[in-house]
């Protein structure tokens, strides 16, 4: 099972296979990361914080649900490969970050 222990502003990961998707991941990090989304899949990635199905997923966007999980295999991979619940926490992390603004 996927684990989420999270201290002070740092999430750490730890996947069920003990290899892939391990990691802790400060706010820092996750905005590293996500600098290599494009736009839309920052779009997504932002909106994956309350862990919203596919369909809700695109309904939210105006785009197919076979959109949303092309744009989601690819930040999946550009994080790593992890999963989508542990894109759907660090997404949460991100989005709980104070800005700069």
């Amino acid at each position: 099972m996927d684990k989420l222990e999270l201290r002070g502003r740092t999430t750490v990961l730890e996947g069920q296979d003990g290899g892939s998707g391990r990691g802790r991941f400060s706010v820092a990090d996750i905005s590293r990361m996500a600098a290599g989304l494009t736009a839309r899949e920052t779009e997504v990635f932002r909106q994956l914080r309350d862990g919203p199905s596919t369909r809700d997923l695109a309904m939210r966007l105006g785009i197919t649900e076979r959109t949303v999980k092309h744009h989601v295999v690819n930040i999946r991979t550009k994080f790593g490969d992890i999963s989508r619940f542990q894109l759907c926490l660090l997404s949460a992390t991100w989005g709980t970050a104070p800005t700069d603004d």
